[in-house]
């Protein structure tokens, strides 16, 4: 009797990996960006974010501006971006990381964390700062950001919630879409630039 209930529990873990997994998958195989709606003012566009990747900062069904004609790109701001692995695919992330900064990102079993160390801040500022992770890292990848590329993640710290550089490694500038300017949302939530 004993043996059945292991067997039992064994299929039940084996379900719910693959589950998890299935449901990591779609997340990370799914736009997150709406189609683009033009906008009076040339260089601007205005898309839907669609899902949860950007939680709490942007919601699904909220709206953003985005401008193509950003001259620079800094950390903390806010990106569309085209998946590099899939052109047709459009990605909201915030840039955490610039040229000549280094990123430490580490799974727990409750958050991932990014931490980011750079000529300012040679001590690291971890991304994001508000969750205290359980236990031990189980997975851990770092990486130098080289020029002409940018380190970006989800506001989404849930692992397999946001399908980002801790996944792909770095974004290319040429991948970036443009900046977010401002968003539209009935939460009342704004986007801040602090990471």
């Amino acid at each position: 009797m004993h043996k059945k209930y292991l067997l039992v529990a064994a299929a039940l873990v084996g379900i719910t990996g693959i589950i998890a997994g299935t449901v990591y998958a779609w997340n990370s195989q799914s736009s997150d960006v709406g189609r683009p709606i033009s906008t009076a003012i040339p260089g601007e566009i205005r898309y839907k974010i669609i899902g949860d990747s950007m939680a709490p900062t942007l919601l699904n069904g909220d709206s953003i501006l985005v401008t193509k004609n950003a001259a620079e790109i800094a950390r903390g701001q806010l990106v569309v971006l085209r998946d590099p692995g899939d052109q047709s695919k459009l990605f909201c992330r915030r840039v955490v990381a610039v040229a000549g900064d280094r990123v430490v990102m580490k799974y727990y079993s409750n958050v991932k964390i990014t931490t980011v160390y750079s000529r300012m801040q040679p001590e690291g500022v971890a991304f994001p700062a508000d969750i205290v992770p359980n236990g031990d890292a189980y997975g851990e990848y770092t990486t130098n950001v080289a020029p002409d590329t940018f380190y970006v993640v989800g506001d989404n710290s849930v692992p397999g919630a946001s399908y980002d550089s801790d996944e792909w490694g770095l974004l290319p500038r040429a991948d970036v879409v443009g900046v977010v300017l401002s968003q539209t949302s009935s939460s009342s939530k704004t986007i801040s630039s602090a990471y």
